[in-house]
């Protein structure tokens, strides 16, 4: 119980490095407790070192190779680094365990996905729904297929399903609002942004999002206003300083442009390219681009 009592302090203080460094040490002494590799492995994900977590993992399963959690996490961070065989691999190590196991079932559903076998993906997400209608994420996997497949009206019936069955996603939303766009329903595209938005205030892809929906097919002003909103919420968020800067420069407001610059080359002079990807003729403002050269010397 000691080694989930250590690594629950650490993840109540979200200290990472230090529990890295902790479990790192006592394995030294201790190379077979497997659930201490189990742990250090944890602590990789949260900093999304994927490749460190799969060695850790691999140790956890050297010493115990039934440890269903450790092969369903492996197969999670082969999913993230796209190496789709090898997480199907351990998914089904996961299924040899435990044969209906949903998260290693929308795992290898993910792997036909990764491979852009599509019907394939599909027919596994809605073989997952078939076996339980309540799973959100299976239908949630099908609208994504068939939006990857380009059929925008088949997605509509299964992100619905989706929301209906979990609507505190703010993914889902955020996917919705995004075939609502593509529809040229703006408005309700909005609201879905707003429902995304509510659940999760401190993510800012939501804020940006609908900014740049009300931007671009709404009203210019109200768009900046948007932002404005979510720079009370994060006052530091360099990306919403260079899309405040990008929406300003469109508008022809150049001198507050140039403090929301500043603002953001302060925060985090690397994300400055954030600005050319939303306007991209800010390469041709002299002022902008001194602005930077400054900043970057």
């Amino acid at each position: 119980g000691l080694i989930y009592e250590v690594s629950f302090l650490f993840d109540m203080m979200g200290e990472s490095d230090a529990a890295i460094s902790f479990f790192t040490k006592f394995l030294d002494e201790h190379p077979y407790e497997y659930n201490a590799w189990y742990n250090l492995a944890t602590f990789y994900i949260k900093e999304k070192d994927f490749s460190q977590a799969i060695v850790a993992l691999g140790f956890c399963l050297a010493v115990t190779e039934n440890h269903l959690m450790a092969h369903q996490e492996i197969g999670d961070c082969y999913l993230e680094i796209e190496n789709w065989d090898k997480a199907e691999e351990h998914f089904n190590d996961v299924l040899k365990m435990d044969s209906d196991n949903a998260d290693a079932l929308i795992g290898i559903a993910e792997c036909s996905e990764g491979r852009k076998d599509y019907e394939l993906a599909f027919s596994r997400y809605k073989a997952i729904t078939e076996a339980d209608a309540f799973h959100a994420e299976a239908w949630y996997g099908m609208a994504v297929v068939r939006e990857k497949q380009e059929m925008y009206d088949a997605c509509l019936p299964y992100i619905a399903k989706a929301l209906e069955i979990d609507s505190s996603d703010p993914e889902y939303w955020n996917f919705l609002a995004d075939l609502k766009e593509q529809q040229g329903h703006f408005e309700e595209a909005i609201e879905a942004l707003d429902k995304a938005n509510e659940l999760h205030p401190e993510d800012m892809q939501y804020w940006i999002a609908k900014a740049q929906l009300v931007f671009e097919h709404v009203d210019r002003e109200l768009g900046t206003e948007v932002l404005m909103e979510a720079l009370k919420i994060t006052p530091d968020s360099a990306d919403l300083h260079y899309m405040e800067t990008a929406f300003m420069l469109a508008s022809g407001q150049i001198a507050e442009a140039l403090n929301f610059l500043q603002n953001g080359l302060e925060l985090d002079y690397g994300k400055h390219l954030l600005l050319f990807e939303q306007y991209p003729e800010a390469i041709n403002n002299p002022r902008v681009m001194d602005l930077i050269q400054i900043y970057g010397q």
